[in-house]
């Protein structure tokens, strides 16, 4: 532990010409280190390359001019500088090191290329499910997350084919599946045994028949919490394998799903929140087709031109999100928010006692760091 404290990127005082002096002893440090200050390593690399990032965005940062060799690059050259010493030079322990990975993920400021993103999440998370027993699926969580904040849903599912629904993690998911098979049969056997050696006088058919029915009453009511997220479900004819194999991808979808409907729809959850859709002109008066769930996208010739209508862009995602729906077995449900809805107008209003709804703070702050 001394050594580590010795030899530290990112220890003051740290500027690009530090920077460079230091990693360029690292790899022959690295390659004499054990593995856990390997480890160290790579978290120091990326604390020190993301801290001189940080300095070039800082608003109190003035480049040197005294010497012109000396001055920081670009954060997209320091950027494109980590990336190739952690996923070129020190590649399999990167990639083996789901630690590491997420510290590049996650420390500010966080990478924002896309196809690169894709293929470090990609990578790392193949090389978890070759070489490891249990395979952590939170970087692809972080990635997706990465991906939505850019409104690229087209690369959102692209990731989800790449790692969740990769035949590789299926495949794992079997294994999975069968070794908690294999230790059900084997604990309801020892249960039985001791069921018909403690009470001999109950038939060993009927013990037989409460332990399987026990056991699939506890297995379907775990797939059923996972098979309808409220928003989008699977199709009620896919088999219970289907579903839990998919359980992944169901949940990524739904992400994406409720992230458009949440940052780039006007729908009945956000339309008390101010900051999501447009200001009202007071002085003017627009007809606006109030849009609940995904339409098919036909616009009518005949349409007022002050009807507000979906533009181009939104109906082509309405209809790719169909179209991925439709192709993982998915359908998108009505929420129960939507429904209230439409029967509130259907009644005009007999019953119902409108009651404004809560907003959520967390939103409001978010939204206002995308607009900084």
């Amino acid at each position: 532990m001394r050594f580590i404290r010795l030899y530290n990127i990112s220890h003051h005082p740290l500027n690009y010409h530090t920077y460079l002096s230091r990693i360029k002893k690292l790899p022959k440090v690295y390659h004499e280190s054990t593995t856990p200050i390997k480890q160290q390593l790579l978290l120091d690399l990326v604390k020190a390359n993301r801290t001189l990032q940080r300095t070039n965005t800082s608003p109190n940062y003035a480049p040197t001019r005294l010497n012109l060799e000396l001055s920081t690059p670009t954060n997209a050259k320091l950027e494109s500088g980590l990336k190739k010493l952690l996923f070129h030079d020190f590649r399999r322990d990167a990639l083996d090191d789901v630690q590491v990975v997420k510290e590049y993920l996650l420390t500010e400021p966080k990478p924002s290329n896309v196809q690169d993103l894709i293929e470090i999440t990609s990578d790392s998370f193949r090389n978890q499910l070759t070489h490891k027993k249990d395979v952590d699926t939170s970087i692809v969580y972080i990635t997706l997350s990465r991906i939505l904040d850019q409104n690229d849903y087209f690369n959102g599912f692209n990731l989800i084919d790449k790692t969740v629904n990769s035949d590789l993690y299926l495949d794992y998911r079997k294994s999975r599946l069968m070794k908690l098979v294999v230790s059900a049969t084997l604990a309801n056997i020892g249960v039985l045994a001791l069921q018909s050696t403690l009470l001999p006088d109950i038939p060993l058919l009927a013990w037989m028949l409460l332990n399987i029915s026990s056991t699939a009453l506890v297995s379907s009511m775990a797939n059923l919490k996972i098979s309808n997220l409220g928003r989008i479900k699977f199709r009620f004819y896919n088999s219970q394998l289907y579903n839990y194999l998919h359980k992944h991808e169901l949940i990524t979808t739904n992400k994406i799903i409720t992230h458009l409907e949440e940052f780039n729809e006007t729908n009945l959850i956000n339309f008390h929140y101010s900051k999501v859709r447009p200001e009202p002109n007071l002085k003017t008066f627009t007809v606006d087709n109030y849009i609940v769930e995904l339409p098919d996208a036909v616009v009518e010739t005949n349409a007022h031109p002050w009807t507000h209508l979906p533009n181009e862009e939104i109906s082509n995602i309405q209809k790719f999100f169909k179209s991925e729906l439709n192709k993982r077995r998915m359908v998108l449900c009505d929420l129960n928010s939507e429904l209230l809805f439409l029967e509130y107008w259907k009644n005009h209003g007999e019953g119902f006692a409108w009651v404004e709804p809560d907003q959520d703070p967390g939103e409001i702050i978010k939204l206002k760091i995308k607009q900084m």
